[in-house]
């Protein structure tokens, strides 16, 4: 990442990090989209791609470049 964070919102992007390794001050990526509805997380779960917690478009198990999880992790489904 070059210093500039990719997702404003997201406290840990703002921070210049864009891992997913733990850190030691428990900051976490922060969903900067809203939680999705059933229809939503049913066409997911049918389709090979989801979004993440930023909106970024990413495998059903997987994390966008910036850190953020799949919705599908988030909660609990894969």
């Amino acid at each position: 990442m070059s210093g500039q964070a990719r997702d404003p919102e997201c406290l840990r992007c703002r921070a210049g990090d864009s891992s997913r390794k733990p850190r030691s001050d428990s900051l976490k990526h922060t969903p900067t989209e809203p939680r999705p509805s059933m229809a939503q997380i049913e066409a997911w779960v049918l389709d090979s791609v989801c979004d993440a917690t930023d909106g970024c478009q990413v495998e059903p198990d997987g994390y966008c470049p910036d850190g953020h999880p799949s919705w599908l992790l988030v909660l609990g489904l894969v």
